[in-house]
């Protein structure tokens, strides 16, 4: 009988920018009761379509009624930081000045109802827009501005639990904390007899940023990972969604942008607390970005020395500058080059959209999920966990850190050490 087990626990800290988490780490488990489990499947959401619950909840139904498998759902830390997911658009500091500037140049009052401006939310932003934007247009059909004008504000994304993006890390720390509590207590049957929980599979399946924590999950804890199916990761983050890059042009580098009437255009950014100032304290360095790089030969050799995950990722060659193909391309072949079984399936051909698996040569390849879950399981399952008596520690060189990732009393710790 299918079931689908809830759970909130305690998982990590903030361990680099010494912030104490405020939320639980929740996550969901579905399984069938009748049958023995030989995988624990997470199946990790992004930031696009995929991530809704009641398609997650449908993909898990259906893969623990198809496979014997369990299905893990991860809420991980900053997951709700999308307006479908959660989070609410608002003003920051930055942004309260930049609309207040810019309303001053027009010489455009705003309404007291609006005020202050860092109060207002959502909805109460897109009124205020419309009313901004009948004014703007009164003064081109006045002349008193060029027809070309167009105002450009910025808004920030806060993520629900009173979250923020700390990009990754703590993501990944979050999945492997699932995996950590579910192991010390199985809610079901252990294939092969009840073996050891060590024979029991790990596969971590996402697309787009999804496939990312799943390689990342990879990096961090190789000890835990059997196979990582991806489709259209990036390997190298892409800056500009961790939510500074208002600090350099926030025209040019928002996490993504909206039209608001005729006359605005709304650039908005991630809630985070990285920033490209040298001399703080939350300096986003060199060091912060390596580690959360897939990319780095350095690390990649590092990670075999421990263990060496099977690896399937189907990409497009044409996928613009959020995964670029040739990234992709050389991070497969340094797993190669170091002794990963990684198969990488590029998508280059319009002969290669079937319409069912395949929609498009896009990012995300229009994808279906559920086509990729069926032709790529039953391969993994058939494939023999090794991963006894591991060292379950790892760590990193990172410019003038060392990050140390170790599992210790069924959780994964992060130690942050500078050099």
């Amino acid at each position: 009988m299918l079931q689908t087990k809830e759970y909130k626990i305690k998982s990590c800290d903030d361990v680099e920018l010494d912030i104490k988490r405020e939320s639980l780490l929740e996550f969901s488990l579905t399984f069938d009761d009748e049958k023995e489990i030989e995988a624990i499947l997470f199946i990790i959401p992004g930031l696009g379509a995929d991530n809704n619950q009641i398609y997650q909840n449908k993909l898990a139904l259906h893969c623990a009624n198809t496979f014997s498998v369990a299905v893990c759902s991860v809420a991980y830390h900053c997951i709700a930081n999308r307006p479908q997911l959660g989070c609410t658009l608002g003003f920051d500091d930055v942004d309260e000045f930049v609309f207040n500037e810019i309303c001053k140049s027009l010489n455009l009052k705003i309404p007291k109802k609006f005020l202050p401006i860092k109060k207002i939310k959502n909805n109460e932003i897109i009124e205020l827009s419309r009313y901004l934007d009948e004014k703007i247009q009164k003064k081109k059909e006045k002349f008193e501005l060029e027809k070309s004008y167009n105002m450009n504000i910025t808004s920030t994304f806060f993520p629900a639990k009173n979250e923020y993006n700390n990009f990754g890390i703590m993501s990944a720390t979050d999945i492997v904390n699932a995996l950590l509590h579910i192991k010390k207590d199985p809610p079901f049957k252990i294939a092969n007899g009840g073996g050891h929980l060590e024979d029991l599979k790990t596969i971590f399946l996402g697309s787009s940023h999804g496939g990312y924590l799943a390689n990342l999950v990879a990096k961090i804890s190789p000890w835990n990972v059997d196979f990582v199916i991806d489709n259209s990761s990036y390997v190298k983050i892409p800056w500009r969604l961790i939510g500074f890059g208002k600090e350099i042009d926030y025209v040019k580098y928002p996490s993504c942008s909206i039209r608001l009437g005729k006359n605005i255009s709304d650039f908005i950014f991630d809630k985070t607390f990285w920033t490209t100032n040298k001399f703080s304290k939350n300096y986003f360095s060199k060091s912060r970005e390596r580690i959360r790089t897939i990319l780095d030969e350095e690390h990649i050799k590092i990670q075999a020395e421990i263990f060496k995950a099977k690896y399937i990722s189907y990409h497009s060659r044409f996928d613009g500058d959020l995964a670029p193909a040739a990234d992709k391309e050389l991070c497969y072949a340094l797993f190669k080059q170091y002794g990963y079984d990684a198969k990488l399936f590029m998508i280059e051909k319009e002969e290669q959209i079937d319409g069912k698996f395949i929609k498009n040569l896009t990012h995300g390849l229009g994808m279906s999920i559920k086509t990729l879950i069926n032709n790529t399981i039953p391969f993994a399952l058939t494939q023999k966990s090794d991963r006894k008596n591991l060292k379950k520690e790892i760590s990193y060189p990172c410019n003038e850190y060392i990050y140390t990732f170790k599992e210790k009393d069924n959780t994964l710790q992060l130690e942050c050490k500078k050099i």
